[in-house]
């Protein structure tokens, strides 16, 4: 499904074309007809991300442009968050081989930092988790 197939956008990008004056004007504004802008707001055709711009431009305000800034916002929340956990895995795997250093070699050392990593990157992925909260 495209994005500019959600009810809410439409919803949205129908408030702006209301506010404008409606589908006639938003019509001369675009250069389309105004069946064309009656299709989009009907789900009978895809709205154009241009057109959404220049309508917000002439209405002075910017849903849907906020709401597409808003998914940015998120992704990189998901994408921090996946790094973090990619760390963690990292750190985590790195335990094993120190405590196996520990017992067999008795390397106080590498079992301290590869504690003390593991621990981080873990209050790290926390901290993330806890702040959407």
């Amino acid at each position: 499904m495209a994005y500019s197939d959600s009810k809410v956008v439409r919803g949205i990008y129908a408030s702006l074309v209301q506010e404008f004056g409606g589908g006639e004007a938003v019509a001369a504004l675009l250069g389309v007809s105004k069946a064309t802008v009656s299709k989009q707001l009907n789900e009978n055709a895809e709205i154009a991300f241009v057109h959404v711009a220049k309508v917000e431009d002439a209405v002075g305000r910017y849903p849907l442009t906020d709401m597409l800034d808003d998914r940015r916002g998120e992704a990189a929340k998901v994408g921090e968050r996946a790094r973090l956990a990619e760390l963690v895995g990292k750190e985590l795997g790195d335990v094993p081989a120190a405590l196996v250093r520990l017992v067999v070699a008795g390397d106080k050392d590498s079992i301290r930092k590869e504690a003390r990593e593991a621990m981080e990157a873990l209050e790290r992925l926390v901290c993330n988790l806890d702040a959407d909260e």
